[in-house]
């Protein structure tokens, strides 16, 4: 078991000070424990929090994860963030926030620490075959035109393998697993928010193109045998070939003509490995 430092406790003074950004942080919210950052998100959101304020807890009791699943939050070890956003530039490619965010954390990652992990259409970072982190992004009810998006994030920095349920242990890993010695979590959050700020700047600025060819550079879903689970009774066995110009998933399905490509907006997607 990797010892972590005692100066690795999340300190607002200390991450700001790092900070490039006009928003990402500037109004930065701590708390040793709450059930869940992004529900501590809305609410603070719907008091009138800015865009780019952002809740990070050392612990979360009730940790969400995509389609109702949880989201194993051991104290003091890892990242657990949710950020505010509510900058009408952003409204046409709600779409892309998820991807775009996946790509600044994996940017972040292989700053800070020599390691790239890939990213897993839509919301997972991998390295390897096992998840280091995901992403988790809930809208407030529309007021008018602009809809404010709470963009929730957990990475695995310093965990280990027996903080993992034995049914994750397999799947999950840490960077503190990969590299085997502890990673500082106010340095790499400095880095995260730089890079977010950076890459949500590249959607407000219509820059598509860039933030298209970065992530489908990172995705490790492209070219694999996937199965995208739509509904209880459906799914969709294929190939990924591409992401689509509003982040949609490309599917060609196996058992059909290889010329019918399917879009996938929404799905939770799984590798088939031989």
């Amino acid at each position: 078991m990797l010892v972590q430092p005692q100066s690795d406790a999340l300190n607002a003074g200390v991450i700001q000070a790092g900070l490039k950004t006009q928003n990402l942080g500037q109004s930065l919210h701590i708390v040793t424990e709450t059930p869940s950052t992004n529900t501590l998100g809305l609410t603070l959101a719907g008091s009138g929090e800015p865009h780019g304020t952002v809740i990070l807890a050392e612990h979360q009791t009730a940790g969400k994860g995509r389609l109702g699943r949880t989201w194993v939050s051991p104290p003091h070890k890892n990242i657990y963030c949710s950020v505010i956003c509510r900058d009408p530039r952003l409204q046409p490619h709600l779409s892309w926030i998820p991807l775009a965010t996946g790509l600044a954390l994996s940017k972040a990652i292989e700053e800070d620490q020599k390691i790239t992990p890939s990213l897993k259409w839509p919301n997972d970072l991998l390295i390897g075959n096992k998840k280091l982190g995901g992403i988790l992004c809930e809208s407030m009810n529309r007021e008018k035109s602009t809809c404010v998006i709470i963009i929730g994030f957990g990475i695995n920095v310093n965990a280990d393998l027996d903080d993992f349920p034995q049914e994750l242990q397999e799947s999950s890993t840490s960077l503190s697993l990969e590299k085997q010695e502890s990673c500082n979590r106010n340095r790499l959050l400095i880095r995260i928010f730089n890079q977010l700020e950076k890459w949500y700047d590249q959607l407000a600025l219509n820059y598509l193109d860039e933030v298209h060819a970065a992530y489908s550079a990172a995705c490790s879903t492209l070219g694999m045998d996937v199965r995208c689970v739509l509904t209880e009774t459906k799914a969709i066995h294929g190939r990924a070939t591409a992401i689509g110009k509003e982040g949609s998933l490309h599917v060609t399905p196996l058992e059909q003509d290889s010329k019918k490509i399917i879009e996938i907006h929404s799905a939770d997607v799984i590798h088939v490995r031989s």
